[in-house]
């Protein structure tokens, strides 16, 4: 017998026995887990382990019954020598009981999809039963067949198996009308009073408060309330919410589902499962209602995120708001350029990668992962991809699209900004024009739009003049070069035909009158094809044919003997805004070298000195720094023109004098001077200012890549994590 003291060693029986008759049939390996709310004393003196409990049960045979070798039970009788040693009858017969045949027992637990079941007669025991044994399987959920704790009910069972906390499990069960259980023992039967909660189906209330990120639904005619996530408004929306005032206001009224708060703790008793209407806000689709559907999957476009969890074949992304959302990715799912593979995702991906997406409302969402990605990118080098517009920290819009048409858009609209309509052969602001000091003259029109580059950002190639051969040219890309050194090109809106064509990738023939090598043949696949800015979805074969004319962003690499192409863009019409391609930086690493990056097109220092030796010194305009300024006066003097002497023009160039319907924009900043202000006049050349905008491109470009790579340099050091790109060549 364990020593210790008559008080601890009834107050540990007391527990026991409560415990037993709470659960019947509870192993003794899980009394152990209850243990641990007795005091550290107890504890102590008795032992926590399964043979210490084991040698206490024994010491109370009047009060405890052991089956099965590990089974506790509570026996029913009273300390009299009549009733134990029928106690201890029946304790033989019930190791020889193994099937019950129309026992009736009362429900004492109950959850989804199974419950327990306390039977007393013809045996003291309890019951396992499922969904699909109670009533022929006929009801989706226990919870929501109006089954309730301490109903009675009529079963079946044979014994299941051990160290299970039921010695038996049932084939049937059925209730007993009138919802009792007329048993020998019912006055003595230990079923525990526990309240059991259904969940809200369809329920109604109105916001009592609202978050960024989350918020409370009061019911109505109760007093509680329910929380719900972000989560759960962007699903029924089908988009991402930045913030939940955006959308929702204290008040709004919401039919909703509603699950039973885990948390006890907490504010809320319950959780919101599915929104099914909220006033004033429609779902994602419109059409009417109906009664329980689902709301039609809408998706995130481009949110950014970081790789939580990577397997072999899928993964996890966090994102939103303090990373609480939770996206699940298949293998599948990841976009790589051509000529690379993936045979396990850690190859590509590591924890805390940075990655953009798109995704969709999960099919099977569960408490922390709700979406399902559809398509996923790497973004090396931070969460903001090219192209798009962003601020600076004063609030002001920042042009940062490298793209050539939309820079010659922005030069022609900042041209036209200023024009007067009602006055013809006026500059507004402007009453005289002066001869610019020399063409080193700072063109100041775009300085609030295009970001300061630096020259040295973008290193020039050792003959420039391969970029320059004819001024008349569309210099679209320069030559490949022909040395054996390492070098990498850039080529950036290249056009070319479309040679071969599958479902899932294609080959483009690159031909231009500036590439001295003829033609370069160039692989893609269908993950990178846009039409008319648009990712194309459909089989690239139903949509592109043999002999079709694309446009194609690419860069050619050589190591020496190798050579390797990589082309992240292909499209047709109007060129996509925002697509992640591989950074330069990044294509030396994948080839393993080290060397100066070339671009396919002019460098301003080159532009320059052609336009000066071809003799352009044009007239500029005194008072163009005022020409953006909204508070500028309106000044009603026509200019007088000035004409270019013989030796100024050039049979492609401008004319050489400012019209009166243009104003010359105010502050190109670009790391060294643009030529002269003649570039910009109305008259100018579609060819020139084609050429001007791509140069500005390729330098925003150049910018953009450098600021990329300082900010991918930047890493926590807590994560111990390196930044990862594409598989390196095989």
């Amino acid at each position: 017998m364990l020593n210790g003291s008559s008080k601890s060693r009834e107050t540990l029986k007391e527990f026991l026995r409560k415990r037993v008759e709470s659960h019947p049939g509870i192993s003794i390996q899980k009394l152990t887990g209850h243990l641990s709310q007795l005091p550290a004393e107890i504890r102590m003196k008795y032992g926590g382990n399964v043979d210490s409990i084991r040698r206490v049960l024994e010491q109370f045979p009047d009060i405890f019954v052991i089956r099965n070798h590990d089974q506790v039970h509570v026996t029913t009788s009273k300390s009299s020598s009549k009733t134990t040693g029928a106690s201890s009858s029946a304790g033989g017969s019930d190791d020889e009981t193994t099937t019950l045949t129309g026992a009736k027992g009362k429900v004492y637990r109950l959850f989804k999809t199974y419950g327990f079941i306390s039977v007393q007669h013809p045996i003291s025991t309890s019951v396992y039963f499922s969904l699909r044994s109670f009533e022929n399987g006929q009801h989706s959920s226990l919870l929501s067949s109006g089954l309730q704790l301490g109903d009675g009910v009529v079963l079946d069972a044979e014994v299941g198996p051990n160290d299970c906390e039921a010695k038996f499990r049932a084939s049937r069960v059925a209730r007993i009308k009138g919802g009792n259980a007329a048993t020998p023992s019912d006055s003595s039967s230990p079923a525990p009073q526990t309240t059991v909660f259904t969940p809200l189906v369809n329920r109604t209330g109105a916001i009592e408060t609202l978050k960024d990120e989350f918020g409370f639904i009061k019911l109505e005619k109760e007093q509680e309330c329910a929380f719900f996530h972000a989560a759960e408004i962007e699903r029924y929306l089908g988009t991402a919410v930045p913030a939940l005032p955006e959308v929702l206001a204290v008040g709004d009224k919401i039919r909703f589902d509603a699950d039973l708060n885990k948390n006890t703790t907490a504010r809320a008793k319950w959780v919101v499962t599915t929104i099914h209407n909220i006033q004033n806000v429609p779902p994602c689709h419109s059409g009417s209602e109906t009664e329980g559907s689902e709301i039609a999957p809408g998706t995130i476009i481009k949110r950014d995120g970081l790789i939580q969890m990577v397997k072999p074949e899928f993964g996890f992304i966090k994102f939103g708001t303090n990373y609480r959302d939770r996206a699940f990715f298949h293998l599948n799912n990841v976009v790589m350029p051509p000529r690379d593979t993936i045979k396990s995702l850690p190859d590509v991906f590591a924890i805390n990668d940075r990655v953009h997406f798109e995704a969709k409302p999960s099919q099977k969402p569960s408490e922390k992962v709700k979406w399902q990605a559809t398509t996923v990118w790497l973004s090396e080098f931070g969460p903001k991809g090219d192209g798009l517009d962003s601020a600076d920290e004063s609030g002001n819009e920042v042009f940062l699209s490298d793209d050539e048409s939309d820079i010659m858009d922005l030069i022609q609209e900042r041209l036209a900004a200023d024009t007067d309509d009602d006055t013809e052969d006026d500059i507004l602001g402007a009453s005289s024009r002066l001869p610019a000091a020399s063409s080193n003259t700072i063109v100041d029109g775009l300085k609030q739009y295009l970001r300061p580059v630096s020259p040295d950002l973008l290193p020039l190639p050792k003959d420039p003049k391969t970029l320059f051969n004819d001024f008349h040219k569309d210099d679209s890309f320069s030559p490949v070069p022909q040395s054996v050194e390492p070098s990498i090109v850039i080529f950036r809106g290249a056009t070319g035909l479309v040679m071969d064509v599958t479902d899932y990738g294609g080959t483009v023939e690159v031909q231009d009158q500036a590439c001295s090598v003829g033609s370069l043949k160039v692989s893609f696949l269908a993950g990178v094809f846009y039409s008319d800015g648009v990712r194309c979805t459909k089989r690239l074969c139903e949509v592109l044919g043999s002999g079709d004319a694309v446009s194609l962003d690419f860069m050619v690499g050589s190591n020496g003997a190798h050579e390797e192409v990589r082309c992240d863009l292909v499209w047709q019409g109007t060129r996509p805004q925002g697509v992640i391609q591989m950074s330069p930086e990044d294509f030396c690493r994948l080839l393993q070298i080290k060397v100066p990056i070339r671009h396919g097109g002019p460098s301003y220092e080159d532009f320059q000195l052609e336009l000066e030796e071809a003799g352009h010194c044009m007239s500029a305009h005194t008072s163009i720094s005022n020409s953006i300024n909204p508070h500028r006066r309106r000044s009603h003097h026509s200019p007088p023109s000035f004409p270019p002497t013989s030796s100024e023009a050039s049979p492609s160039s401008p004319s050489g004098s400012i019209h009166g319907d243009r104003a010359i924009p105010n502050g190109i900043c670009v790391g060294n001077s643009l030529a002269t202000s003649a570039l910009f006049s109305n008259d100018i050349s579609e060819n020139v200012l084609r050429r001007v905008a791509r140069i500005m491109a390729e330098e925003l470009h150049a910018l953009q890549q450098q600021e990329r790579l300082a900010k991918g340099s930047v890493r926590d050091v807590g994560t111990q994590t390196t930044e990862r790109g594409v598989r390196s060549v095989p």
